[in-house]
């Protein structure tokens, strides 16, 4: 039997077509069972139109998943806040209020008088508030104060004594002696007379002395400080010797320096041109309330020196003290101490030739007044 290729090829495409055709039907049914995965129609029959129309309830019973078809601008509008401005009649956006063409924002007060935005509002009392009624009108106001006395300075006079040292000297060599520091004024807070008074008296045999007096007048030129212009008169007595006396003119300052240093420096010029000075410093430390430690410094120099007075040119001597008291009162404070006193340079030398010594340290109890 002779077999012809072509009719080989026909069964076996006969064969494919007959085993292909239900199962691509079968498969297109499993998929459109499937949700969401209906294939769209190609073309629109009524079947299809039905199919579609299925898919999409399915679709819209899914939560969240209904399509809303309002316009883009509607969906702002529904969310809270987000509705925009729409234009005015001018094209502009709504002002803010506050902002420069929002005639009729208010502006919230804060203080009666004061806004916080926008110009200043005079205040304007509250219907019913009639303080006004309690001021004087002008016309009284004037009245009154015509009857008062013109302002014044103060002119009140006051004055402090004060004996900063009163105390009895022990020294380790030479006899005892009575060391007193005095100063006082009266006036007012510009204008004052100033006194002050500054010595010792020894216990030796003759009591001798040394002691001066000074008479001054003090301004105030700058807080805490005064200048002083006066007289000085100098006494010197001794055993044995004859009283030597010596008149100064004085020129001094007397004041508070920084770091609470009680300051005193003066300049004197004698009756004979003789030119001296001294300086004095102490400082209060407060250990209490009442007890108080202080430093004290004095110095002398001379340019000339004074041989009638035992003092040389130069520094002469310095003395250095350091106290403690204890204030009963404020008024009234006893006090015990050291003393050191030293010679310099030609009064030293003056000191050795008359048998005395260049130094000496001495035990002070003393107190210190003030009325």
């Amino acid at each position: 039997m002779k077999h012809n290729p072509y009719s080989a090829f026909v069964a076996v495409f006969i064969l494919a077509v007959s085993l292909f055709q239900p199962g691509a039907a079968s498969a297109q049914d499993d998929m459109k069972d499937m949700p969401g995965m209906a294939p769209a129609a190609p073309k629109k029959d009524t079947v299809t139109d039905d199919a579609a129309s299925a898919e999409q309830k399915k679709t819209d019973a899914m939560p969240g998943m209904k399509h809303d078809a309002a316009p883009a601008e509607s969906k702002m509008d529904a969310m809270p806040g987000m509705a925009p401005a729409k234009p005015g009649a001018s094209g502009k956006k709504d002002n803010m209020p506050g902002m420069e063409g929002d005639e009729a924002a208010t502006q919230p007060t804060s203080e009666p008088g004061i806004r916080i935005l926008g110009p200043h509002q005079p205040w304007v009392p509250p219907a019913g508030d009639d303080r006004a009624n309690e001021l004087l009108p002008q016309s009284m106001l004037k009245a009154h104060m015509e009857d008062l006395p013109e302002p014044v300075e103060d002119s009140m006079i006051n004055s402090l004594m004060l004996f900063d040292l009163l105390e009895y000297r022990a020294y380790d060599s030479g006899p005892a002696a009575l060391t007193w520091d005095f100063v006082g004024w009266i006036g007012g807070d510009y204008n004052r007379l100033w006194i002050k008074s500054e010595g010792d008296m020894s216990f030796s045999r003759g009591n001798g002395v040394e002691a001066d007096l000074q008479l001054l007048y003090g301004r105030l030129i700058a807080p805490f400080w005064d200048l002083q212009l006066g007289v000085r008169g100098s006494l010197s007595t001794a055993p044995g010797r004859s009283d030597n006396s010596r008149t100064y003119a004085v020129l001094g300052l007397q004041g508070l320096a920084p770091g609470f240093f009680e300051f005193e420096p003066a300049l004197y010029i004698s009756d004979r041109g003789e030119v001296s000075g001294q300086l004095t410093a102490s400082i209060d430390f407060y250990l209490t309330q009442r007890l108080i430690l202080q430093p004290r410094f004095e110095g002398g120099f001379s340019f000339q020196g004074d041989n009638q007075f035992d003092t040389a040119s130069g520094v002469n001597q310095t003395e250095l003290g350091l106290r403690l008291r204890y204030e009963i009162t404020r008024e009234f404070a006893p006090y015990i101490g050291l003393s050191w006193q030293h010679l310099y340079g030609g009064t030293a030398d003056i000191a050795r030739s008359g048998g005395d010594s260049t130094y000496a340290l001495a035990l002070v109890l003393g107190v210190r007044v003030w009325f």
